[in-house]
């Protein structure tokens, strides 16, 4: 059975609540004004420094820029930010129709291992994949041991690009934290704007 390879965040579920409230808690709580969500996401959507985001705000400092790189990554994992998140609305269906045909399988970077598989319950997503990879760093090497694979599907660079280099087709979809100027950029074979349009290349 071919494999389906998907990516968690910005793929499955809706993570820029989290990004947003992360940097607006940090600005706030060291007295700065932060940016309307409005003005704030469709900056982090273009890949915009984080330091001219913050810039936007005044927080110009060297020191400031680090702390908030530094909190940032402490916060960014934390159950009370990950609780955010939710579904996007076709995850739970395009899931549920893949895998009486496909081996799906969750390929995602993240630090926080058990606050990672416990969102994975809470969202009801575990039942769905063949295996879970939560990894930290570069996926390449997790793909590469992975056989049989049709498609990687994922919203960044950090799946486009090692799957790419490993010759492997993939699917860009641009509900993530890359706008669709920036996932043509990495040239994936595909591109997508929601997870149900999967189903226009997988007959």
């Amino acid at each position: 059975m071919e494999t389906l390879i998907f990516d968690l965040d910005g793929t499955l579920i809706e993570i820029a609540r989290r990004d947003f409230q992360v940097y607006a808690d940090i600005l706030s709580e060291k007295g700065f004004i932060p940016l309307e969500f409005s003005e704030y996401w469709p900056l982090r959507r273009a890949k915009t420094n984080i330091r001219d985001i913050l810039s936007r705000s005044a927080c110009i400092s060297d020191d400031f820029f680090s702390f908030f790189l530094s909190e940032r990554g402490k916060r960014i994992e934390r159950e009370d930010y990950l609780s955010l998140d939710k579904l996007f609305p076709d995850t739970l269906d395009v899931l549920r129709q893949l895998q009486s045909r496909y081996l799906c399988r969750l390929v995602t970077a993240r630090a926080n291992v058990q606050g990672t598989k416990q969102q994975l319950e809470n969202l009801h997503l575990s039942d769905w994949f063949a295996s879970i990879h939560i990894i930290q760093g570069s996926k390449i090497e997790t793909f590469r041991k992975i056989k049989a694979i049709k498609f990687i599907i994922g919203d960044t660079e950090n799946d486009i690009i090692p799957a790419r280099n490993l010759g492997i087709p993939v699917i860009g979809i641009t509900t993530g934290i890359r706008n669709k100027k920036m996932i043509s950029s990495f040239s994936p074979d595909y591109e997508i704007d929601c997870l149900s349009e999967i189903f226009t290349l997988i007959h």
